[in-house]
């Protein structure tokens, strides 16, 4: 097998496991997505700890290439209620003239 076949076999069999990971997580969606978290990774140029919701097979990809890990679920608690707040702020934004700077919460 080739560089590439051994690339896309790992790729299809990291679906296989976040499938399996996501139906054990109560915290996790029960549709064809998954919340995964960034690590540091200078090749891939990502910083640890931002949150995403990605489809499964894009969520295999990160894993396979070490930019991302399965987010675990206080991880994915602190994600939805960050984003129910700025949903609210954008909300209230929307409604005048107001501008709004949406900064990440030191950690």
């Amino acid at each position: 097998m080739n560089n590439i076949q051994e690339y896309w076999a790992d790729v299809r069999a990291e679906e296989a496991n976040v499938r399996k990971a996501i139906s054990e997580s109560p915290s996790q969606p029960t549709d064809d997505s998954v919340y995964i978290t960034s690590v540091k990774n200078r090749q891939a140029n990502t910083i640890a700890g931002d949150v995403v919701l990605a489809s499964i097979p894009i969520a295999a990809k990160c894993l396979v290439g070490g930019s991302h890990r399965l987010s675990n679920d206080e991880e994915i608690a602190a994600h939805r209620v960050e984003h129910a707040r700025r949903k609210a702020v954008l909300s209230v934004a929307t409604r005048g003239d107001q501008k709004v700077v949406l900064t990440k919460p030191a950690a």
